[in-house]
């Protein structure tokens, strides 16, 4: 009697850990799916982090386009604004002859 007793006692307690034990495995089930879920948007934002990057090379490529475009309308101006000197000089120095001419 007592051995059957033990042995009712033994299978519950067997009954108990395998109640647990399929707990524990249905937790980490949903952990590991919970876990799947935090890696694919892990994923996903590395995807769009590198799609900015991408965005963000073109916008420093266009930006540095158009500070070489610049630099070379300043040089332009600036061969512009020195002809336009050299032009009034002359000019001034026409002029100059022009009254001496007319003076004599």
């Amino acid at each position: 009697m007592r051995l059957n007793h033990g042995i009712q006692i033994l299978t519950v307690e067997v009954q108990i850990l395998v109640d647990e034990s399929l707990r524990l495995v249905h937790e980490t089930q949903i952990l590991v799916h919970d876990i799947q879920i935090l890696v694919d948007e892990y994923l996903r934002l590395v995807h769009e982090t590198q799609i900015l990057v991408h965005d963000i090379q073109i916008l420093v490529h266009e930006s540095l386009r158009l500070v070489h475009e610049t630099q070379i309308l300043v040089h332009e101006t600036l061969i512009l604004v020195h002809e336009s000197l050299r032009l009034n000089h002359g000019i001034q120095i026409l002029k100059g002859e022009v009254q001496r001419l007319a003076h004599n």
